[in-house]
Parts: structure tokens; C-alpha cells; sequence
């Protein structure tokens, strides 16, 4: 608790009078989870203060590791979700259906029917291209904003 109060007070400090530009700072320095968990804000809600500006992807990825960190690695089939599709070849379909501390898990269907498991592969979270990983990151900030990872994990 020390260290959120440390982190609140150097930010009110600074010069920038603004209320998005203090929660831009404490993003900056505390990660997107720290702020909508101590402030108890939802994504939506904070969105609308800072603006899209401030989701890159390093901050994108610090709140899935985050989020990961408090509620632990789980399937979108645990918290009642599709598998996300990461991408599509004549021959096989990959899904995404695991977020780990540092990767997601990709399962690989193939067959005539695209129903037959062929295997699967760990991708990092800062390999993935930015249609995905913001696919990632739009379901883990519905599920916190829904309440759905407590229900659910």
C-alpha cells in the first residue's frame, strides 16, 4: 500500500494540472491495472479521461500481465468466451485459447472440416501483431470491466 500512496503523491506533485494528464502520469509510472484497481475505474472510464494516445502496446501488454498476475492464467473457455482467431491458411485455423504470464497459447485445427487438432505453439505477448493483441486486450479489459474474471476465476 506504501508504494501506491508513493506513487499518488509524486504524481500530484507535478506540474501538469490536468486530470487526464495526472492519470496519463500514473499509467506511465503505475501500469493501466494499478490505476483502474485503485481507483476502482473501469477501462471504459479511464479511456474516456486519457484517450487512446496512452494504449501502446507496452502498456497494453503490462495490463495483461497484470491482470494475469492477480487472477492467474486461464483459458477464454473458463470465463465463458470463444477462443480468439489468430489467423486462417487454405489448409488450418489457429486459435488463441490460453493467456499465460508471458504468452498465449495457439491451437492449430486442420482436417476438411478444420475440426481436427493438429497441435499447438506459445506465442509472446510482444510477438503478436496488433490485430491480435488487441483482440486480447479488448476481451481481458471487458472481462475486468464486466466483472466476469471474478465471477469466473
Amino acid at each position: 500500500m506504501d508504494n501506491v500512496r508513493k506513487i499518488i503523491k509524486k504524481v500530484l506533485n507535478e506540474n501538469d494540472n490536468t486530470l487526464k494528464g495526472k492519470f496519463i502520469s500514473i499509467v506511465n509510472k503505475g501500469g493501466l491495472f494499478f490505476v483502474m484497481k485503485h481507483f476502482k475505474m473501469s477501462y471504459t472510464k479511464l479511456w474516456s479521461i486519457i484517450g487512446d494516445d496512452v494504449i501502446t502496446n507496452k502498456v497494453m501488454i503490462g495490463f495483461i500481465k497484470d491482470i494475469i498476475k492477480e487472477y492467474g492464467s486461464f483459458a477464454p473457455s473458463e470465463v465463458d468466451e470463444d477462443a480468439i482467431l489468430y489467423n486462417r491458411s487454405e489448409d488450418e485455423v489457429r486459435y488463441i485459447d490460453f493467456f499465460g504470464s508471458s504468452y498465449v497459447t495457439v491451437s492449430v485445427y486442420g482436417g476438411w472440416d478444420g475440426n481436427s487438432f493438429v497441435g499447438e505453439f506459445s506465442v509472446p505477448y510482444y510477438n503478436l501483431d496488433d490485430s491480435s493483441l488487441i483482440a486480447v486486450f479488448d476481451m481481458i479489459t471487458s472481462l475486468y470491466d464486466d466483472g466476469d474474471l471474478d465471477r469466473y476465476l
